[in-house]
């Protein structure tokens, strides 16, 4: 298991995602929606979080926008298929 004391956005992810799973168990209307914006929401704030502490890249004013986070992410991890990042 990862060290979350390493890499605190880890729980992070696991809270956003237990979170989508509980939400679907539900009768809420709308539910799928939320979910999808709640792990949508989960991933823009992984890709800060990646940017700030492993990669060491300063947020500024660009990274106010998530359309710019997630293009320097995808820049920094040429290792994941083009259809990820597509998709």
């Amino acid at each position: 298991m990862t060290d979350t004391k390493q890499r605190p956005w880890i729980a992070g992810i696991v809270d956003t995602l237990v979170g989508a799973r509980v939400l679907m168990r539900t009768a809420i209307p709308h539910r799928n929606r939320l979910a999808v914006i709640l792990i949508d929401s989960g991933f823009e704030t992984t890709c800060r979080a990646y940017l700030q502490h492993v990669a060491k890249v300063k947020p500024d004013e660009a990274h106010r926008h998530r359309e710019n986070v997630v293009k320097a992410v995808h820049g920094l991890l040429k290792e994941i298929d083009k259809d990820v990042w597509e998709n």
